[in-house]
């Protein structure tokens, strides 16, 4: 999933990008890996565009909780944006 995975920067803020589906365990270790390598380069501010994930599940949002929560602890934050309507309903 990490090749599925847009990483780019503006300024201060990281964007991460995922394509597809968020259900799987390959897909949700290469979230996970994507976000844990951003922290660790000391990316705190990330910003997370879900328009290309097509669907997600409770394991990749608890990743999501605990990075935010991991990032605030650090003076960051985690952003979600551009969900796509089935996203944005689970």
């Amino acid at each position: 999933m990490d090749d599925l995975i847009t990483r780019s920067r503006v300024g201060a803020l990281t964007y991460l990008s995922p394509t597809g589906a968020l259900v799987d365990e390959a897909a949700q270790a290469g979230l996970l890996g994507a976000l844990t390598a951003s922290m660790a380069s000391n990316q705190f501010l990330l910003v997370l565009d879900l328009s290309r994930v097509t669907v997600i599940n409770g394991r990749s949002i608890e990743i999501l909780l605990d990075a935010a929560a991991k990032l605030a602890a650090l003076g960051g934050r985690l952003e979600t944006v551009n969900p796509t309507e089935l996203v944005r309903d689970i």
